[in-house]
């Protein structure tokens, strides 16, 4: 940038943006936020730390105007320390960008890392990744619902592009991995259609699973964070486009229409029916079988709430309590053990445990009452805090 002109002067940034679509990218409008974090940037990593000084020298590296921060080349990108890398490491994060934009951005920082890398180290560390936030301003509860089933049945398929080993990684946790994930997924899919809090369950999903939906409280956004670090850009651009078909095959769509497209298209066309092109890139020897294992995870999600109340509908159905309007306390006196499960005590010969059966019973339809109000109030198994992680930025400028 010239050092002459106002925006220098003033430490004003310059409007740099072209605000054009680009046949680049699936989604041509979609806002798209990148993150990249690298290590072995000692001259970035340089800047982040102590700022830029008025002297300098380094045109690749420049004040922001607005956040006082570090601006990389054109003014695309911000750096920033990152305490999770080591041996020079820095964060890469673009302004919210789409289309024309986007490209430049990618090939700005693509021709600066081939320049700037050292080929001992064109293989980043397992510390390095790349989160990338793809705007869903612009979906309805519905879509968003949809694109989040459609994630569920690829997730293995999406990892196995991004790195296997990803999988075992603390800060992108696999939906599969996760009864509780599971639960939430399925509790945002029945709000959709119910009229429950759509905004608690999605605002209270954790961080850090490998589609982070606590995004779309803050940014608008949902969070991609399955891809292991890279230098190379334009594979980061290749991801972007894999991520935008998401989004693209839920646009007037529903989780309902879900197995009515895959009795049509078949299990085994359904990858090119969300992926279009892209489908090559991502198919392997056990594609399809992931796939399946996907569709499941999708049904067990979709299926989880229905299920649970089938299940309070058959004890009830079944003698095991009095009516729903008697005291609790007075049913749980009453409570007599249904035919068949009576006759398969009597034949084994075992006398049922009273309070154990009171407490079992209790705490079975408690559970139902709570659920729903405290889902997110008592986690023990998750805690965000105890992670070191510092909060990713991702810039609303």
């Amino acid at each position: 940038m010239p050092k002459d002109n106002i925006g220098s002067i003033f430490e004003k940034n310059r409007n740099i943006f072209s605000y054009q679509e680009s046949r680049d990218f699936v989604e041509p409008r979609t806002i798209i936020g990148v993150e990249i974090e690298l290590e072995n940037m000692h001259t970035a990593s340089r800047f982040a730390d102590a700022g830029v000084p008025r002297n300098n020298t380094d045109d690749n590296f420049s004040i922001d105007g607005e956040t006082r921060g570090v601006l990389f080349g054109t003014g695309y990108w911000n750096v920033k320390s990152d305490g999770s890398l080591r041996d020079g490491g820095v964060e890469f994060v673009t302004k919210k960008l789409f289309g024309k934009d986007l490209t430049m951005a990618l090939d700005e920082l693509n021709e600066y890392l081939i320049n700037e890398v050292d080929t001992e180290y064109s293989t980043p560390s397992d510390r390095c990744s790349v989160h990338i936030h793809l705007d869903v301003t612009d979906l309805d509860k519905n879509e968003y619902a949809r694109l989040l089933i459609d994630y569920a049945i690829f997730e293995n398929v999406l990892f196995h592009y991004c790195g296997e080993h990803r999988k075992h990684n603390l800060y992108c946790l696999p939906f599969a991995k996760s009864d509780e994930f599971k639960r939430t997924l399925s509790h945002i899919l029945t709000s959709v259609t119910k009229n429950l809090d759509f905004k608690k369950y999605v605002n209270g999903f954790p961080k850090y699973s490998a589609l982070n939906l606590n995004a779309t409280s803050k940014y608008g956004s949902l969070e991609f964070r399955l891809h292991g670090g890279t230098y190379d850009m334009m594979r980061v651009k290749q991801w972007i486009n894999i991520i935008m078909c998401l989004k693209k095959n839920c646009r007037n769509n529903t989780a309902d229409n879900l197995h009515r497209e895959i009795s049509r298209v078949g299990m085994s066309n359904y990858l090119e029916k969300v992926f279009k092109n892209y489908h090559r890139l991502l198919d392997y020897e056990n594609c399809e079988s992931d796939i399946i294992n996907g569709v499941r995870l999708a049904q067990d999600i979709m299926l989880y709430n229905d299920m649970k109340q089938s299940s309070k509908d058959y004890f009830t159905a079944n003698n095991i309590l009095l009516h729903a309007e008697t005291e609790m306390e007075t049913q749980l006196e009453e409570y007599k053990i249904p035919s068949p499960l009576n006759k398969y005590i009597e034949r084994i010969g075992k006398e049922p445990k009273l309070n154990h059966l009171r407490y079992a019973i209790s705490r079975f339809f408690n559970v139902f009452e709570r659920e729903e109000e405290e889902e997110f109030e008592h986690n023990d198994d998750y805690n965000e805090d105890d992670y070191s992680e510092e909060e990713e930025y991702y810039d609303e400028g």
